[in-house]
């Protein structure tokens, strides 16, 4: 299970250092819960200081270039490490969710320094680092990386976007495209789209063949098989899913199609996220077709 925290939650925002004793009870009683499953559990630092996407202005994004925000996020994770020092390997830490920055080289040095800090309370913590432009897979090339045997590495998977997103308002690409998307889909049904934003993005690769299927997902994957390959490392898929806008079929599809290529791969993961998928997940004639959701949750993810 991954639960996502953001950090004014549980430390006073406008007071560093200031935690929120009642909030971290919550997760203290969380951790209990998944112990009772038989489940591990990732606390994910979702927006930290200096990192919170839904601030108004240009400025919410300062972790990478302000020192005291870095200190600030460094001794939040050094509160939560000795906190949690007595638990087990069953609680995993994520440093920080979906970052976003002109470069990973700001990210690298800030989660060295992060991982150190961690060390110096709890040598054995495992603890997941994800990479730029929202954990994209391809990132994973651009972390870092350390010998401690107790981190793992992340990323994000919501390809085909055009399907996952589909309508999405937060998107206004997709906002914009009103058809419903099916997933396999081929790509000559939805050229109008394609056509609508040609010469502004420059189509992916992975996209020129006429029918987006598992072979597409599967090549969607090649930089995490590639990863691992190369560095020997634990690879966490932390989100994966689709929005409620997409067919109840057509998501089973995709995560009938998607889980078995993380179980081919060795690869844990974790669903974003439950209550936006009650549409599939009360679906009484697909509950049995939904097993490949439902599932998800006995996967051991990394460490």
């Amino acid at each position: 299970m991954r639960l996502p925290v953001d950090y004014f939650t549980i430390e006073e925002r406008a007071k560093p250092g200031v935690f929120i004793e009642q909030a971290l009870a919550v997760i203290d009683r969380c951790i209990g819960w998944c112990k009772d499953l038989g489940l591990n559990l990732i606390l994910d630092l979702h927006e930290a200081p200096g990192f919170e996407f839904f601030l108004p202005g240009s400025g919410a994004i300062t972790l990478f270039t302000d020192a005291g925000q870095q200190e600030r996020f460094i001794n939040i994770w050094r509160m939560l490490a000795r906190r949690y020092r007595a638990e087990g390997r069953s609680v995993m830490f994520e440093l920080l969710n979906e970052l976003v920055w002109e470069t990973s080289e700001p990210w690298n040095d800030l989660s060295r320094r992060t991982v150190a800090a961690v060390r110096e309370i709890d040598a054995e913590r495992v603890i997941l680092i994800g990479g730029n432009n929202h954990a994209n897979v391809n990132e994973l090339a651009n972390l870092a990386l350390d010998d401690d045997p107790h981190i793992a590495y992340t990323f994000h998977f919501y390809e085909p976007g055009l399907f996952t997103h589909q309508h999405v308002e937060w998107i206004p690409q997709l906002a914009w495209y009103q058809k419903q998307v099916d997933y396999p889909f081929r790509m000559a049904d939805h050229a109008g789209f394609f056509e609508a934003f040609k010469g502004q993005y420059e189509l992916p690769p992975l996209y020129r063949r006429e029918v987006i299927d598992a072979p597409f997902l599967y090549d969607s994957l090649e930089p995490a098989r590639a990863f691992m390959a190369r560095t020997g490392k634990e690879v966490l898929c932390g989100e994966f899913g689709v929005c409620p806008n997409c067919g109840i079929e057509a998501s089973v599809r995709w995560f009938e199609d998607t889980c078995r290529l993380f179980g081919e791969m060795g690869v844990g993961h974790t669903v974003w996220n439950y209550t936006r998928f009650s549409h599939i997940m009360q679906e009484t004639p697909r509950k049995e077709g939904c097993r490949a959701i439902i599932d998800v949750v006995s996967h051991k993810p990394a460490g």
